[in-house]
């Protein structure tokens, strides 16, 4: 029963990640103005990268032998390289803070540390 209920609150902290970039990108559109944004959104590249965060960021936890930073650094690194092969205009500095803004969403909803960093 607890597993089940861990199943959905992963599920939900995932959709509510992917779907945080839109929002923010929508609202960062509407009020800067920022055509980049627009474009990016009308695309979904914006919406792949944050998928992709969320999956590496899963992946890089099964690595219980790194610090907070070398796993954020693998997942930088991961994600340049997602965007590269996917040609896809990044910026890092973007990417990191959204790194940043996840991990510390998994650390409010997960405050016992037990299934979640």
């Amino acid at each position: 029963m607890i597993d089940t209920w861990i199943a959905i609150i992963i599920a939900i902290v995932t959709l509510v990640g992917t779907a945080t970039p839109l929002i923010l990108g929508l609202r960062q559109a509407a009020i800067i103005g920022k055509t980049n944004a627009i474009e990016a959104l009308k695309n979904g590249n914006w919406i792949r990268i944050g998928a992709e965060i969320f999956r590496l960021i899963q992946e890089v936890e099964k690595f219980i032998n790194l610090s907070g930073v070398q796993k954020k650094d693998w997942v930088v690194a991961k994600l340049i390289m997602f965007c590269k092969e996917n040609n896809i205009e990044f910026d890092i500095d973007k990417i990191k803070a959204e790194i940043d803004t996840i991990v510390a969403m998994t650390r409010t909803v997960n405050t016992d540390g037990k299934y979640l960093t």
